[in-house]
């Protein structure tokens, strides 16, 4: 299952994404998933095989958090 993470700082690292995301629930995989003029503004977090239920309980606690200066963005696409 994938969440998307956008509206973050533009010198966050993967690793410090991984670190924030795993505090919910082990992290398979953290890439870049949309740039604009050359910096990422949404990422890709797989969180490995786990159902819709995990993925949204995590989205949950980690939509409109404040974290390194910004009001994190946290959603679960639909189609996957």
């Amino acid at each position: 299952m994938v969440i998307l993470l956008s509206d973050l700082p533009d010198s966050v690292k993967k690793q410090e994404l991984k670190k924030l995301v795993e505090q919910y629930h082990p992290v398979k995989q953290v890439s870049p998933c949309a740039e604009y003029e050359g910096k990422c503004v949404e990422w890709r977090v797989e969180l490995g095989d786990t159902d819709r239920e995990v993925a949204n309980y995590v989205t949950d606690r980690l939509n409109g958090a404040y974290w390194k200066g910004c009001h994190l963005n946290a959603y679960c696409p639909v189609f996957q």
